[in-house]
């Protein structure tokens, strides 16, 4: 297995050693090569993925996306450190980068991103739509330069949008034939974040 992922552990069940040392006879018998934590979906588990980087895990999974900075942009500092890797979930957030945020925020019942703050989302997409332009002007969707920018922090592994047709299969299947972001880009980009960021308060 290329990767095990355990889905939000504890503090004290990553500490009792049990679970470490039950993933690390895996790793030692060849089952699994690699493994890491998945976090949420809710934002603000923090401390458990900076222990697990500490003591033995190989990436941490997390929501990870331009307005919704933390606590991705910490684990992405503290795993680079430490030669591990992020796992960015949700890029789009939830519809806001990707033009599928519906009116006022509000998604069918059905969808599980009904669960979300109406508020936020719609709060969000006014403010992030100030970066459409920026996009444009190098060549890019809002939703292309959304898993760009994360591809271009060095921590950052894969990154997992949500593809609910085949042609956001396509379309986000070629982000990486695009010219890549560079680091005086990215520094832009979150320059032109932060000056909007006061209108976005994360959930």
């Amino acid at each position: 297995m290329p990767a095990l992922e355990i889905h939000n552990p504890t503090l004290r069940e990553l500490g009792d050693g049990t679970l470490r040392s039950a993933v690390g006879g895996l790793v030692r018998s060849g089952r699994v090569r690699n493994w890491g934590v998945a976090l949420g979906p809710s934002i603000g588990w923090l401390d458990e993925g900076l222990w697990a980087l500490d003591h033995g895990a190989d990436h941490v999974k997390t929501v990870y996306n331009l307005p919704e900075r933390e606590p991705g942009e910490t684990l992405a500092r503290w795993a680079g450190a430490r030669g591990k890797g992020i796992f960015a979930r949700v890029p789009h957030a939830s519809g806001v980068l990707d033009g599928s945020l519906p009116a006022r925020g509000h998604y069918p019942a059905e969808d599980h991103r009904a669960l979300g703050d109406p508020a936020w989302l719609q709060r969000a997409g006014e403010s992030v739509g100030a970066l459409r332009p920026h996009a444009e002007a190098r060549g890019r969707t809002l939703g292309e330069l959304a898993i760009a920018a994360l591809l271009a922090e060095p921590a950052v592994i894969p990154v997992f949008p949500t593809f609910l047709t085949e042609e956001e299969v396509d379309r986000y299947g070629q982000v990486d034939r695009l010219p890549w972001v560079t680091p005086e880009e990215n520094q832009t980009t979150r320059g032109r974040l932060q000056a909007i960021h006061s209108e976005v308060t994360t959930p």
